[in-house]
């Protein structure tokens, strides 16, 4: 489709503010081979799922997008990319679940891909402990310890220590939560499934919210796709 007929498309879609007008401007983006970004792709999704899992496997085809990534976002909740690799979509974190009958399942297969994703979910878990914790602030370090794991996960795994807290003692339950995930970055893949199931709880008894990982789970799929 020509330059001119994508900018009738959005036009239309600009003039009337449809819902068919979106549609029918996104589907043909996607069709003429650009890129979407995040936005585009995610209201792509809400409107017509087939079309953006065509998308998907599109990229994949054409090199842009890996199948590992895609499967990555297949498992954490992208209904196309569900669609695209043939895996039934599960509803995580349902009103009134118990938290480790979702959560453990989820962290462990999470670990197929490696230390990065299982660092940054025990990483979310263990900062929304450290912010429902009074006692955080007491903790000699604490603040340039989650700057440097927070860091470690943008970088994507970047080696870095973790010597904030080299002198620490586990005497509360935040301390060995804050310990376990200090240890992540170094766990081998034979060992990945039960650290982080292991820091994942001490987070969660710590104070950590169980629902951060719904949170978690949207950027791992964003950081999937549109990395």
């Amino acid at each position: 489709m020509s330059d001119e007929k994508l900018r009738e498309l959005e036009r239309a879609f600009q003039e009337s503010g449809s819902e068919e007008a979106e549609l029918a401007w996104l589907r043909e983006r996607a069709r003429a081979g650009e890129k979407l970004d995040w936005e585009s792709y995610s209201r792509l999704s809400e409107l017509d799922v087939e079309a953006a899992a065509g998308y998907l496997r599109w990229r994949v085809e054409t090199g842009d997008l890996s199948h590992e990534r895609l499967e990555m976002a297949a498992h954490c909740g992208d209904i196309p990319a569900c669609v695209s690799v043939g895996l039934e979509f599960r509803d995580l974190g349902l009103p009134g679940t118990r938290w480790w009958e979702w959560t453990h399942p989820l962290l462990s297969s999470l670990a197929r891909w490696g230390t990065h994703p299982c660092v940054w979910a025990v990483g979310e878990l263990v900062e929304s402990a450290v912010e429902r914790r009074p006692d955080a602030r007491t903790i000699h370090g604490i603040d340039a310890f989650m700057h440097a794991i927070r860091g470690w996960i943008a970088a994507e795994g970047t080696e870095t220590t973790f010597s904030e807290l080299g002198t620490l003692r586990p005497t509360s339950d935040l301390k060995a939560s804050l310990l376990l995930l200090s240890q992540g970055p170094s766990v081998k893949a034979a060992g990945l499934k039960d650290w982080v199931i292991r820091a994942a709880d001490a987070a969660i008894s710590a104070g950590a919210d169980p629902k951060t990982l719904v949170g978690t789970l949207l950027r791992l799929r964003r950081h999937a796709l549109h990395n």
